[in-house]
């Protein structure tokens, strides 16, 4: 398992690009993977070279394939797309149409919500085959309210592990998110994810839409992630 950290500006991304395994891009005030701005993105991957970035889309739109176009152009490596109401086969075609335009070496991730029969969304259970059909290049589990709830309140653990496991036995990149915090991680680690997510965990505040990280809590996080992976010492 590897650390994820969202930042939202060229200070936060250089303050840990050294720490966190997979600096990740987007606009916690627009939603759960709210699009930043294409300058924010292109600033940050100007600061940190050649570390890689992810970039969230938001959910998929009318306008998904084109935001997309201009994330890789900007410096986007990995772009996180959520799907929320739409049906299976838009989702399908615009996922393969962004396929196809972007630079080989871009990846697509598609992004469920565990909170999704609330809101009668798309289901996180369905996410690696719909990942396969659609072509994109990895799964990302996250909630898509941000209101006190995390990962675990929607999903339990077995299903996360059936959900990650059926994604790497497919060969995804797989990665899991929702408010989760350092005493999660033994959890997440049930699971075993590529990568897990975090923002108001690694903030100064602790609020997801705070500006200003805390190298000590990424450094923490990043310790007890290597830790879950070695399993109990003797």
């Amino acid at each position: 398992m590897r650390l994820l950290a969202t930042v939202i500006c060229v200070e936060e991304a250089v303050k840990i690009v050294g720490y966190a395994d997979l600096l990740d891009v987007k606009d916690p005030s627009k939603g759960s993977l709210g699009a930043p701005d294409i300058e924010t993105v292109r600033d940050i991957k100007k600061a940190v070279g050649s570390a890689p970035l992810s970039v969230a889309l938001g959910d998929l739109d009318s306008g998904t394939v084109e935001l997309g176009l201009s994330m890789a152009s900007a410096g986007a490596d990995i772009i996180k797309i959520g799907l929320a109401d739409n049906s299976r086969q838009e989702a399908v075609d615009v996922f393969k149409a962004l396929k196809k335009r972007l630079p080989p070496k871009a990846r697509v991730v598609a992004a469920a919500y565990a909170d999704a029969g609330y809101h009668q969304f798309f289901s996180p259970l369905g996410l690696p085959s719909f990942a396969v059909e659609a072509s994109a290049d990895g799964i990302l589990i996250d909630t898509f309210e941000k209101s006190g709830k995390k990962l675990f309140d929607f999903l339990s653990a077995r299903e996360l592990v059936s959900i990650i496991s059926t994604a790497r036995d497919l060969k995804l990149m797989t990665a899991l998110a929702g408010s989760l915090d350092v005493d999660d991680i033994e959890d997440v680690a049930l699971a075993s994810p590529g990568f897990v997510g975090f923002r108001s965990a690694i903030t100064i505040s602790g609020n997801r839409n705070g500006r200003g990280v805390d190298l000590c809590k990424v450094s923490l996080l990043k310790d007890r992630l290597v830790k879950a992976v070695a399993g109990p010492q003797p």
